[in-house]
């Protein structure tokens, strides 16, 4: 299932046969971004992974850092809660990298945001750590 975001934030890809949740964010967001965003977790995704742990991989290559740390946080935290057992990013911005981890630092996530700097090197570490 492909969710594109009516503002063009966000693309979201559920990959339901492995549990993966693809994300591709971008441009500058604020807290109706990350409002919408977060609804279509809850009301779209997380009804498909059927109560199963699952994995996030999202590619930050286009998002520009945004002042909604706290609202990452707390999306963050809501995931792990809802059975996500860790996630990798694809960043080339060490400032987003940063704000990524700071983001997920308290949420409880067995993996936390693992870095890569090409979509090819993600891909290799979900397919040999991953189902």
């Amino acid at each position: 299932m492909l969710i594109k975001d009516s503002k063009g934030k966000y693309e979201l890809k559920v990959d339901t046969e492995r549990s993966i949740v693809y994300e591709k964010n971008m441009g500058l967001w604020n807290n109706e971004d990350i409002y919408r965003f977060h609804n279509d977790y809850l009301v779209k995704i997380i009804p498909l992974l059927k109560g199963r742990e699952w994995f996030k991989c999202t590619d930050l290559r286009e998002y520009e850092l945004s002042d909604i740390t706290e609202e990452i946080t707390d999306h963050a935290t809501w995931c792990v809660q809802n059975k996500l057992f860790g996630a990798i990013i694809i960043v080339q911005n060490e400032p987003v990298e940063m704000q990524m981890n700071v983001s997920v630092l308290y949420s409880g996530m067995i993996y936390s945001p693992i870095a890569f700097s090409d979509v090819e090197e993600a891909e290799k570490w979900l397919d040999s750590h991953w189902i």
